[in-house]
């Protein structure tokens, strides 16, 4: 025989609520006797005087419950100021009941506190872990992963952690008669039960998959390397702030929702804390919901744990956890969840469950690994082949009995003065509603939006990704260049998907010429420029003999301010860029450098020598046409390295001081660098720069060429 009865009670005093919920249970029990209890509370009522009185009803019930923020039952429904007793009975099934003290003391010395005396046997017939431990004093991540430990794989968990009417000071747990706090309380159920979990939560993830870089247990300082809080502007807007109705979304490799972590605060440095712990690694969206979406998430859930029940089999009994964010954002709705449970259960089928600060559940039907989640809605189905009647209880027959029509008498008052406030309360549930529905009407027209713009988003990405493998392929094959160097390497990173940064190669009579520039810009404008310094790098090297690059520098400059108009009147553009060239003559041994604001980086011998180039660029609507670039001659002798950078890796913000990385720096790079390979100094200039950089945002383009002759 397997049954399960529930009571519920919204009756603000302890003895007449200890009362009423015996009456009912006692209504319901027909003379047997429990085998397990669970408590749920979001009254403050004297609990240990509640509990003795449970105790004195049933000497020695394994018992477990927790304070809530608000309870909801077959009996009555959804209750903010209730209390719910859920009782099974059954000679098949066996419950016992452990509890874990001083969680915030040791995770793992708790826990298996817990799993101990609850007389757990790895090798038994467990089918089921009922817990509502603390979470304010704990991780309720790692409880739950330090709890799955000493359960094993085989045992699925699922509860939901205390709450306390969101004052986020102190909740309680429950035990036998025990109540207590920074606890884990937990029931296990073996024997002849059938069980099916369902976890949905109704958000929709939405924008481009992020990746968490750094994170200190709940708190995400960095997601894609850069202040957590720019995940949420990049897809909802500079002014966008983490709200509890936009949760973040941990996710697995096909996108699909693993849980919800929502965001509690955000700091100065744009990190987010959150109510769970998010991993370094995990793999992040953004999520919108509206509250139909939301209760379609909780009919969702039910479905799911209907449809993994054996077949053949019939569910006798079902108990929810469900967000207290939830109850939040369904507002004056909350009542509907009670709604789509009586819709997809059995007729009069028993259940109750409460409002958490977090919830339990495997997220994949069948699976027994349970995660720790926010804003979601979990759903237990019990059963069992030997099965007991359940009846359900009418709400109105279990109320206290005219006997106690002493209790009434007294309350006569307190109810003519009720009505005065329930007329009020009446008012402002209606502002309430009224207020619900607009923000309804402006959810739905701001979820349009972010669609809309998701889409356009992602047009102009895919447009933008393309033209990235345009601008790449339009780069020199660095096998040619390999050829020409003893050793090189070239470190090229665009600030965003297209840059303003350019390296160009070629064959010019018996040498070889090698360009790095800088366009005005960056981004698609940057990448733009890029294509018109490569045509006219092409087009003026057919017009000069090898090795002038001083005339090549000029033509170009020429060629840039004709494309651009930059030659007539009415021309508009006033960009160009700032480029290095060095032509390199084997036969002589020589090199020739020619520079338009840029510079070169000579290091031989432990000593660094920069040459400077012109103090005109190219293009521009301010340079005369006839601007001179005068050529530098260097010999090529053994063991002399030649580099060039442009002005995105010297300029970026960064250190203690949030100063430029500046020219010092770079040279005293060069020099700790001496004589290692080209290779393995690309990724310490690399490096240097991430590190010097730390949170600053990336300033600008970044492109470095370092080789060896």
């Amino acid at each position: 025989m397997f049954k399960v009865i529930v009571a519920h009670s919204e009756y603000i005093d302890t003895d007449l609520a200890l009362s009423h919920i015996l009456e009912q249970c006692h209504a319901q029990l027909d003379g047997k006797i429990p085998r397990a209890a669970i408590l749920f509370s979001a009254l403050q009522l004297d609990f240990p005087k509640f509990l003795q009185g449970l105790g004195e009803a049933w000497q020695g019930l394994p018992l477990i419950g927790c304070t809530t923020d608000g309870e909801l039952s077959s009996c009555k429904g959804f209750g903010e100021d209730s209390v719910t007793l859920t009782l099974f009975l059954s000679d098949t099934v066996t419950f016992t009941a452990g509890l874990g003290r001083n969680i915030s003391d040791g995770l793992g010395e708790s826990c298996k506190q817990a799993v101990k005396q609850a007389k757990f046997n790895v090798e038994g017939d467990t089918k089921l872990c009922i817990t509502t431990p603390e979470s304010l004093t704990a991780s309720g991540q790692q409880l739950l992963e330090t709890l799955k430990g000493e359960l094993g794989s085989d045992v699925p968990v699922v509860g939901g952690t205390s709450a306390d009417y969101w004052e986020f000071g102190t909740s309680r747990q429950f035990f036998g008669t025990e109540v207590v706090s920074n606890a884990v309380p937990l029931l296990l159920i073996s024997g002849d039960i059938y069980v099916s979990i369902g976890v949905e939560s109704g958000w929709l993830p939405i924008g481009e998959t992020g990746k968490v870089t750094q994170s200190t247990n709940h708190i995400v300082q960095q997601i894609d390397n850069k202040p957590a809080l720019e995940f949420y502007k990049r897809f909802l807007g500079k002014h966008a702030q983490p709200t509890g109705d936009r949760p973040l979304a941990l996710v697995d490799k096909d996108d699909k929702i693993l849980m919800l972590r929502a965001p509690a605060s955000v700091n100065d440095e744009g990190a987010i804390e959150f109510f769970s712990d998010v991993e370094v690694g995990s793999r992040v969206k953004l999520t919108v919901a509206d509250r139909a979406r939301i209760l379609n998430g909780s009919r969702l859930s039910i479905q799911s744990a209907l449809s993994g029940f054996p077949d053949g089999k019939q569910p006798e009994a079902g108990m929810f956890f469900s967000c207290a964010g939830r109850k939040v954002v369904l507002g004056s709705r909350i009542a509907e969840e009670i709604d789509i449970i009586r819709e997809e259960l059995p007729l009069k089928m028993p259940f109750s469950g409460f409002y958490c600060y977090g919830e339990i559940g495997p997220v994949n039907q069948g699976s027994n690994n349970s995660l720790f989640h926010n804003e979601t809605f979990v759903s237990v189905l019990l059963g069992s082949s030997d099965v007991g009647q359940n009846p359900s209880v009418d709400n109105q027959s279990s109320d206290i009995n005219s006997d106690k029509a002493n209790i009434e008498s007294e309350l006569v008052e307190i109810k003519a003065k009720n009505q005065i406030l329930e007329a009020r309360l009446n008012r402002l549930q209606k502002h309430r509603i009224q207020a619900e529905q607009l923000k309804d009407q402006t959810d739905s027209l701001y979820q349009n939006v972010i669609k809309e713009v998701e889409e356009t988003n992602k047009i102009i990405l895919d447009s933008i990704r393309y033209a990235s493998r345009i601008q790449r392929a339009t780069l020199p094959d660095l096998n040619a260049l390999n050829r020409v160097f003893k050793d090189l390497f070239i470190l090229w990173e665009p600030r965003d998907l297209v840059g303003g940064d350019i390296y160009w190669y070629r064959p010019w009579g018996d040498g070889h010429l090698v360009v790095l520039g800088d366009c005005t810009g960056h981004g698609v404008p940057g990448a733009f420029m890029t294509l018109i310094t490569s045509g006219a790098l092409d087009r003026a090297i057919k017009y000069i003999n090898p090795g002038k690059t001083e005339e090549l520098m000029n033509r170009m400059h020429r060629f840039v301010q004709e494309v651009l108009a930059q030659d007539q009147v009415e021309g508009e553009s006033d960009d160009g860029m700032e480029l290095g060239m060095v032509y390199i003559n084997k036969q002589k041994d020589e090199l020739i450098f020619t520079g338009a604001r840029f510079q070169l980086f000579v290091f031989q011998n432990g000593i660094v020598k920069e040459v400077k180039g012109a103090r005109k660029g190219i293009g521009y609507r301010g340079i005369p046409s006839n601007q001179e670039y005068l050529p530098n001659t260097i010999p090529i002798t053994a063991n002399l390295d030649i580099f060039m950078t442009t002005d995105g890796f010297i300029d970026q913000i960064g250190g203690k001081k949030n100063r430029s990385f500046g020219k010092k720096r770079f040279i005293e790079l060069i020099q700790s660098l001496a004589s290692t390979p080209m290779s393995y100094q690309k990724e310490r200039f690399r490096v240097a720069l991430k590190e010097f950089q730390g949170p600053h945002k990336r300033r600008d383009d970044v492109a470095v060429m370092g080789f060896r002759f």
